[in-house]
């Protein structure tokens, strides 16, 4: 049975694979987004990442915003598409955020500069 400290061990180890691996992992949601709600569906990030100083590798996530018009407020559909867009490849470090045209002036508004399109 493994103790604290190799659980601590193996989730470290984990993240330090998934920072390495940010830019692949984008381009890998932006492109299963784009697949699944459409050519139209734009990716954004922001937060700590796009700052950058504030951004602790084995503390942060990496807010991923998917803009798309197919984007409904309905919380199962929601879940849905996340699910289809992570599968079981992507590492719980990317937080998805999906919007649709009115909800991402939202998200522009209180990002400003911090909302980098991909």
């Amino acid at each position: 049975m493994k103790d604290v400290v190799d659980v601590v061990s193996e989730t470290i180890e984990e993240r330090r694979r998934s920072v390495e691996k940010i830019d692949t992992f984008l381009k890998l949601i932006k492109e299963r987004a784009k697949k699944v709600l459409g050519r139209d569906t734009r990716v954004y990030v922001f937060g700590s990442y796009v700052r950058k100083r504030d951004f602790h590798p084995f503390l942060s996530d990496v807010d991923v915003l998917i803009v798309s018009p197919k984007v409904k407020r309905n919380v199962r559909k929601i879940v849905e598409i996340k699910e289809k867009i992570v599968k079981n490849d992507i590492p719980d470090i990317f937080e998805l955020h999906l919007a649709d045209e009115e909800i991402f002036k939202l998200y522009r508004f209180f990002c400003g500069k911090e909302l980098k399109r991909l």
